[in-house]
């Protein structure tokens, strides 16, 4: 395997155990309805990381190079975060105490918009996940 493509895959890895959104849907998972605390909690620490991460990268840059400074940063996500993964998040997710609501029947009224819900929908879908393919690209290159 080319170096590029583990260099490649390894950023991949990177960029999605450390993004907000697998995070959120992780600790909605865990909580459901009462995830806004953690939810909240985390964007909170996420807001000072680059008050941390500015001056710390800058340092890194200055005396390790950009490399350097990117192996630092992937040490400590392996360091910090994986452990978090494998030992702390638990393997099931907990229990709503909220039973799910009862699937209603739609009205003859909504039967007659659902192709248009539908092609609005599969829209929607392909447009947020070409901008979702587009900025990962934009940030793996740059």
């Amino acid at each position: 395997m080319p170096v590029f493509l583990i260099a490649w895959l390894a950023i991949g890895l990177g960029m999605g155990a450390g993004l907000y959104d697998p995070a959120f849907a992780t600790l909605g998972r865990l909580y459901g309805q009462s995830g806004a605390r953690p939810i909240t909690t985390l964007t909170l620490f996420g807001g000072f990381a680059s008050t941390v991460c500015w001056p710390l990268s800058a340092f890194l840059n200055a005396h390790l190079g950009w490399r350097g400074a990117c192996l630092v940063y992937a040490g400590l996500q392996l360091a910090g975060a994986l452990p978090i993964y494998l030992f702390v998040l638990p393997r099931e997710p907990r229990q709503s105490p909220i039973p799910p609501a009862p699937a209603l029947a739609p009205s003859p009224a909504a039967r007659r918009l659902e192709p248009a819900r539908r092609g609005l929908f599969l829209l929607l879908a392909a447009t947020i996940t070409l901008a979702s393919v587009i900025s990962t690209a934009m940030s793996v290159h740059l």
